[in-house]
């Protein structure tokens, strides 16, 4: 069946869509035959519009100082095989081309003595060259960390013989191994990784049932972190020596996360003899990310010299973001991914260091946009 039989099926048979549908499931918590498999080539994009704003010490009040733009394009090259009815081992290798925050305007850092730290408030803007060369707008491109992830799914709607229930449910075990160079780990010609640093332990848990058309579903999903060691560099260039004395460099603490999605699969065609298919999928998250450890000057272009490589904390927040995902199954071996979205994090303070408690933060009208293209290959 060519693709605009499919898509003039879904016209046709719209009316139709509230009828049982033949027993085809979702994506969510499904998984391949025991034996079988998928690889996925998906292509991701992200846009960022954001700003930074400081707190003026004579009323309080926060002023904006800065405002940039962040893009970021990349190939994930996923896999997954299932080793028995309702078990699969994956990887993913995730390639970055780009990731670099572009500095449209922002004002220097100064050191004001009667608050006892640094501000960006009433100081003058820095010069495009200085933004475009600071550590801020470092490009981080490469290799990303690499993740193994397992799944098991205890009982499902179908696809599971002997496990059958009136609902499904899988859970997932991952490991990010630091196969990536970290965004800390400069380069020569002054591009970094994309790598989060250390390993991490990813625990994830999938619910969903199966309504006539559609396939709501809960997802949970838990990320913790490992701190890692990196040798950073001071203003003048020379290595900053840990405190504890080890010659591999400060200990950075990425940040760990928990989020919750909501979402549902919606069935617009299906073909169960031939698992033809074409469907969305609209999902809600929110997800609470911890603080995280990098070097001072990640987020902010100009951070006051002393602070310079050393520890920086960006605080604890709140991201919301809604995705509709639409996919094309014009044969039972391959399937067409397109993915949009956009997401918000509350407003919290980017760095933190030392006693020079800096007050900058993001800006309310921080926003992002994603999206993604992909193929996927089914073993079947």
């Amino acid at each position: 069946m060519s693709m605009r039989l499919l898509v003039l099926g879904a016209i046709l048979f719209a009316p139709a869509l509230l009828a049982p549908a033949p027993a085809v499931g979702g994506e969510r918590t499904t998984t391949p035959p025991k034996w079988r498999g998928d690889v996925d080539f998906m292509y991701r994009g992200m846009l960022e519009a954001g700003s930074v704003q400081d707190r003026a010490a004579a009323d309080r009040s926060y002023a904006l100082v800065g405002n940039y733009t962040e893009q970021s394009h990349g190939l994930d090259i996923t896999a997954k095989f299932a080793v028995y009815h309702g078990i699969t081992v994956g990887i993913d290798i995730p390639l970055v081309f780009h990731s670099r925050r572009r500095w449209i305007e922002s004002f220097d850092m100064r050191f004001d003595p009667g608050e006892n730290k640094g501000t960006m408030v009433a100081t003058r803007p820095l010069s495009a060259e200085a933004l475009d060369e600071s550590p801020a707008a470092r490009d981080h491109v490469g290799i990303g960390d690499l993740g193994i992830v397992f799944r098991f799914v205890p009982f499902a709607e179908r696809g599971v013989p002997g496990r059958e229930a009136p609902a499904t449910v899988a859970l997932d075990v991952g490991i990010r191994a630091p196969s990536g160079e970290n965004h800390d780990a400069v380069r020569p010609d002054g591009t970094a990784g994309p790598g989060r640093g250390g390993p991490a332990l990813v625990l994830g848990m999938t619910a969903s049932r199966r309504v006539k058309t559609v396939e709501p579903y809960v997802a949970v999903e838990a990320i913790f972190s490992a701190p890692y060691r990196q040798q950073t560099l001071d203003a003048d260039g020379l290595a900053i020596p840990a405190t504890d004395g080890d010659p591999s460099g400060i200990e950075f603490d990425p940040a760990d996360s928990i989020g919750v999605r909501f979402g549902t699969e919606v069935a617009l065609l299906e073909v169960a003899e031939t698992e033809q298919r074409m469907g969305l999928d609209i999902g809600f998250g929110i997800r609470y990310v911890g603080p995280h450890e990098a070097s001072s000057g990640t987020w902010i272009p100009a951070p006051l010299e002393p602070t310079v490589g050393r520890i920086a904390v960006r605080a604890e927040h709140l991201k919301l973001d809604v995705g509709l995902g639409f996919r094309v199954r014009p044969r039972r071996e391959v399937q067409v991914m397109l993915d949009m979205g956009a997401g918000w994090a509350s407003p919290h303070t980017v760095e933190r260091v030392d006693k020079n408690n800096y007050t900058v933060q993001t800006a309310p009208g921080t926003f992002q946009f994603f999206w993604g293209l992909g193929v996927r290959g089914r073993i079947r």
